[in-house]
């Protein structure tokens, strides 16, 4: 409606696409301009301002459910290292929990890399037949 309302106003030297082009463009301007956005502050009101209403906020905690999950888990996992063979579970306990590099724990164990390597392997399989139960499906 408001390229056939300007047609009068149409310069033949310019080309008709730009100038169409041109009025979409300002059309689509003037109606961004007209649109009012609601504005929320993101703080929380003050206790003084007594027209001010209590907002909740999205609690990026970690729900009562997923907690006790957690613990659950934590306390599978301490269990299953527990059982493990004692050269396995001390190995695990040298990589995963005082986090030492293989290199490290090859050094210090007077074993060969290959050695740890293949020992920290099978313990993290035996933890992981252990622990199926626990991990959710995706």
């Amino acid at each position: 409606m408001k390229v056939f309302l300007a047609l009068d106003r149409y310069d033949p030297k310019y080309q008709f696409s730009t100038w169409l082009f041109r009025i979409a463009q300002n059309s689509a301007i003037d109606a961004l301009r007209k649109k009012s956005i609601a504005e929320v502050p993101l703080t929380r009101p003050s206790s003084e301002d007594d027209n001010a209403k209590e907002r909740d906020f999205a609690d990026d905690g970690i729900s009562p459910y997923r907690a006790l999950k957690n613990k659950q888990l934590s306390a599978a996992i301490d269990k299953a290292v527990g059982d493990l063979p004692a050269d396995y579970r001390e190995l695990i306990q040298l990589r995963h929990f005082a986090e030492l590099s293989y290199e490290e724990i090859a050094s210090m164990k007077k074993l060969p890399l290959g050695t740890v390597k293949n020992k920290l392997f099978r313990a993290r399989n035996l933890l992981k037949e252990v622990l199926d139960s626990y991990v959710e499906p995706l």
